[in-house]
Parts: C-alpha cells; sequence; structure tokens
C-alpha cells in the first residue's frame, strides 16, 4: 500500500527536491509556501534550504505536527488521514 506521504510527494513535486512551483512558488519536495518561511527559520533554515529534501521535509513535518494536513491542499480526499 501507498502511504499518504507517498502520495503527497507524488502530487506535490513528483519526488522533485527541486520544484517550484510557477504560480504559487510553493517549494520543494513538499511544496512549501512562503507563508512557512518564519517557522522554517525558527527551525535554523533559511528559504533556500527548502531546496533540499531534508530541511524540506523536517519543515513539512513540523507544519504538519501543528495543523495536519490542511496546508497541503491536494490532501484532500486522499483517504485515512487526509483532509476530509
Amino acid at each position: 500500500a501507498t502511504s499518504m506521504h507517498d502520495r503527497l510527494n507524488w502530487l506535490e513535486s513528483r519526488w522533485r527536491a527541486d520544484a517550484i512551483n510557477p504560480v504559487s512558488g510553493a517549494t520543494g519536495l513538499l511544496q512549501l509556501m512562503r507563508v512557512h518561511e518564519a517557522r522554517a527559520a525558527q527551525m535554523g533554515y533559511v528559504w533556500s534550504d527548502m531546496l533540499r529534501p531534508e530541511p524540506n521535509v523536517r519543515v513539512a513535518i513540523a507544519i504538519w505536527e501543528e495543523q495536519s494536513w490542511r496546508p497541503w491542499v491536494c490532501a484532500t480526499g486522499l483517504g485515512e488521514g487526509g483532509v476530509k
């Protein structure tokens, strides 16, 4: 079975760490938005670090722990654990 995390990574960036959405500016594997830049900075990262897999995932986990899947619009309807 494919995990929610795997499906989210595929939908967001096709597993490309260097993905940047040309419209929204969402960045990296988990397509983090600039609205979360302060959260990344609190964790000791600069925004360009979000193009590296490990920092991107660490910040995404912190966001998820605070907000669940809500920041990831594509999580809607992905099944168990997704935003309903």
